[in-house]
């Protein structure tokens, strides 16, 4: 079953979904268009441990609709001509064990982007992501794993510059730092391309 509605400046949907087991997979969502600049969403999912979908592609951490449930808030907004910032936060559960969590596992996906498209011939966008989830940590003479949270920050500038109609010259600087309790790794990439 799915539905949508308007009511002025706001935008509803939904669908929900029932497997041969009677299992539930369901989202609902509302999009917010709060000035003619600023857009707001929410999207709230719920995925059951035991739903069988074949062929999908669910809005969520999993590649299949199953054993999460998560809130998710963005926006984009158009502060002045040629900029665009945007922004999510996405808040994730994992109520049952899977693949890589031997327990229930949490978790969040935050980016902030902001972008710039001239009428000419450059663009250029700046983006910062942090995601954390839960992840199986093996202890020394323990077989039973315990979850610890994986957290993973990267940093990107990229520029566009078309230099005539036959070479776009595409430039990006990126920075990573992973963290998994005391293990921390930072890497870079410079590329002109």
């Amino acid at each position: 079953i799915d539905y949508q509605y308007a009511i002025g400046d706001i935008y509803g949907f939904g669908e929900v979904a029932r497997s041969d087991n009677g299992a539930l997979a369901m989202l609902h969502g509302i999009n917010f268009s709060l000035a003619s600049n600023f857009m707001l969403s929410t999207l709230y999912r719920h995925y059951a441990r035991n739903y069988q979908s074949i062929y999908t592609a669910p809005f969520g951490e999993n590649a299949l609709p199953e054993n999460e449930q998560g809130f998710y808030l963005g926006f984009t907004s158009f502060p002045v001509k040629y900029w665009t910032v945007s922004a999510y936060a996405d808040m994730f559960r994992f109520p049952w064990l899977r693949y890589g969590a031997d327990a229930p596992s949490n978790g969040y996906d935050y980016l902030t982007m902001i972008d710039f498209q001239s009428a000419q011939d450059w663009s250029m966008h700046l983006k910062l992501r942090s995601k954390m989830t839960e992840k199986n940590n093996r202890l020394e003479n323990n077989p039973i794993s315990e979850v610890v949270p994986v957290v993973t920050t990267k940093l990107r500038y990229h520029i566009d510059y078309q230099a005539n109609k036959n070479i776009i010259l595409k430039s990006r600087v990126a920075w990573t730092f992973y963290q998994k309790q005391e293990i921390k790794k930072t890497g870079f990439l410079v590329y002109q391309d």
